[in-house]
């Protein structure tokens, strides 16, 4: 039997071997490793002027009883609470990241997904149809706007959870790999197939279909997978 507290962690993983002495100048105290300053992360806020969690989970309670119930004002505000937060798009200046506000926006969650989809399908539609490229390069243009428009929002969460899930033997290991600010192989990998197979697959549906109740096509498709 192979005994895994002998086997090498791979590099990637940000992991720091306990057997060394030496102290690695970029791991923090509670040994997560991150290429960030101490408090870097922290000094971005919650959204709030309070870090505290009891407090915000308290602040939340009694702002779900009080300004957060059912209104038209608190209805656009979640709204675009969400938007900001999924996107990388401007909003309105009195809205913010609030975790209150975020919970009650919940709902809105698939309709900022399909507003980001008809963005991204356009590239694919004008690339394609007017501007007469291939399939393909109309799929890596539109894939290009969808990540541009979220950020990699959703790339940097797969390729947390790859490095995590790839290079952690426990469940302790793995959150502390996926804390890592730092982009691993297994991350870099994943991010690989993922792009390739979206690519693909988009262009393999072709031609978008636009018409009500028969939409077909790749940016119908589009509008589908951020949804």
């Amino acid at each position: 039997l192979i005994n895994k507290k002998t086997l090498p962690m791979a590099p990637n993983n940000g992991l720091a071997n306990t057997r060394s002495k030496e102290k690695n100048p970029q791991t923090e105290k509670n040994g997560t490793t991150t290429v960030l300053k101490a408090g870097t992360v922290e000094s971005r806020g919650m959204g709030t002027s309070v870090n505290s969690q009891r407090v915000i989970s308290d602040q939340i309670a009694e702002f779900l009883r009080g300004e957060g119930r059912f209104s038209p004002w608190a209805e656009v505000r979640a709204f675009f609470t969400v938007w900001t937060f999924v996107t990388r798009l401007p909003g309105p200046t009195w809205v913010d990241h609030h975790p209150g506000y975020l919970m009650r926006g919940m709902a809105y969650f698939p309709l900022s997904g399909s507003l980001i989809g008809a963005f991204v399908s356009v590239f694919y539609d004008f690339a394609h149809v007017t501007a007469g490229l291939p399939l393909s390069i109309a799929s890596i243009i539109s894939e290009t706007a969808s990540l541009w428009v979220t950020g990699c929002f959703h790339e940097d969460g797969l390729a947390d959870s790859a490095d995590g899930i790839g290079g952690g033997w426990t469940a302790e290991q793995i959150l502390k790999i996926m804390t890592d600010t730092r982009l691993g192989t297994y991350g870099c990998a994943i991010l690989l197939v993922y792009i390739i197979a979206k690519l693909e697959l988009i262009a393999a549906l072709g031609i978008s279909v636009w018409a009500f109740g028969a939409c077909e096509g790749g940016g119908p498709a589009i509008i589908v997978t951020h949804t």
